[in-house]
């Protein structure tokens, strides 16, 4: 009870003397001190920056937004006022005219990238002469220069934010250094400097003679992306590249004869059917489902026992494409071989061909005697057909 009423009324059973010899005595407790005292003041600078960096930081936000309006204003009465050619006047004419620029927003760094931020922005949603017009502020106020120097940035993303840029302001002065950068070694600056080469080059298709990569499955398809946007009229010819040196190169341009129905290079794929491997024979055999005749059904069945297993599914789909029911027999004799696969494609062919496809299955079933595996491979294929 005593002990009790000692710590309410404060009167602690040591002395401020015991204390400190007790730590003086114990190198110990010196440590523990200390760092409870580190970690009390290390705690107060980390929380005094981040007030102080929050705080800096709110007041960039701040600064930008107010740009951001004075620019936009500028920039946006400028692409629709009838100034002709005059931006150079406007640029210098009174701090009090609502059109004005001043010399911070031409000289300093954050004005500048701001001002370029609200132009590329404005500009990419106009076209005509108020596009002209912004493009002219972008060229009179030096953006045209920091653009390219961009390209040689040792940072990936600046030399993207260079190549954005020239490709949307259209700097023919740029094209060279622009179009070198489809081998650069970073993976995006290289798609960016393709893509942006293939909108601004008179021969979209020229950059495959530069490449010394093979494209990846993703640039593949970002082409050709870029590539359904064209009118037809001007679509260039990939029958130039069917037989160039890199392997993607030639499986995308076998891709793409089809894709876009250019039927002259017909002759050229069944050329090359047989002689390439067994990936790049496949990519053949599927666009001749699309551009093929009758003269790619004779070459199919001229390389057919030949073929691998997986070519000859591929070869019997396209047989089925082009021919139809002039392929029962043939169809109907693949029931026979080892390859359990090939004997799936034939069954679901025959089942695409409807009736005489039906009839020619129950004549297999008869002759192999009710085979149970054959039967379960039929019912397989229809079920499958009829999804």
């Amino acid at each position: 009870m005593e002990g009790v009423l000692d710590i309410l009324t404060l009167q602690l059973p040591f002395s401020t003397e015991s204390v400190k010899n007790g730590i003086l005595n114990e190198p110990k407790l010196i440590f523990i001190w200390c760092l409870i005292f580190s970690f009390i003041i290390a705690t107060v600078v980390i929380l005094f920056r981040a007030l102080h960096h929050r705080s800096e930081k709110n007041k960039v936000i701040v600064r930008r937004k107010l740009l951001n309006e004075r620019f936009y204003n500028y920039l946006s009465e400028l692409a629709s006022g009838n100034y002709e050619d005059k931006a150079l006047e406007l640029m210098a004419a009174d701090k009090e005219t609502t059109l004005a620029l001043t010399k911070e927003d031409i000289n300093q760094t954050f004005h500048r990238s701001t001002l370029l931020k609200e132009l590329l922005s404005l500009h990419r949603n106009l076209a005509g002469e108020s596009a002209y017009k912004l493009r002219e502020v972008y060229l009179t106020l030096g953006f045209k220069e920091e653009s390219l120097k961009k390209l040689k940035n040792r940072s990936w993303r600046k030399r993207i934010q260079g190549i954005q840029e020239l490709k949307q302001m259209d700097i023919k002065d740029g094209y060279t250094p622009l179009f070198e950068l489809i081998n650069d070694k970073n993976r995006v600056v290289r798609l960016e400097a393709i893509l942006a080469r293939m909108k601004m080059d008179t021969d979209p298709l020229s950059l495959f003679n530069q490449l010394q990569e093979e494209l990846t499955d993703w640039e593949q398809l970002r082409i050709h992306n870029l590539l359904r946007r064209f009118p037809l009229e001007e679509m260039p010819s990939f029958i130039p590249y069917l037989h160039h040196p890199l392997d993607s190169v030639q499986q995308f341009s076998i891709k793409m004869v089809a894709v876009f129905n250019q039927v002259a290079a017909e002759s050229i794929l069944l050329e090359k059917l047989g002689a390439e491997g067994n990936t790049l024979n496949i990519c053949i055999v599927e666009s001749l489902a699309v551009i093929g005749s009758e003269n790619s059904v004779k070459h199919i069945h001229q390389h057919f026992d030949a073929a691998s297993s997986k070519l000859k599914v591929t070869m019997i789909k396209t047989l089925l494409s082009i021919s139809g029911e002039e392929e029962l027999a043939f169809f109907a004799h693949q029931l026979d071989i080892d390859s359990y696969d090939v004997q799936l494609a034939s069954a679901k062919a025959l089942v695409r061909l409807g009736e005489k496809g039906g009839e020619a299955l129950e004549e297999n079933l008869i002759t192999a005697e009710r085979n149970t595996e054959k039967q379960n491979m039929i019912d397989h294929a229809k079920q499958w057909t009829n999804r």
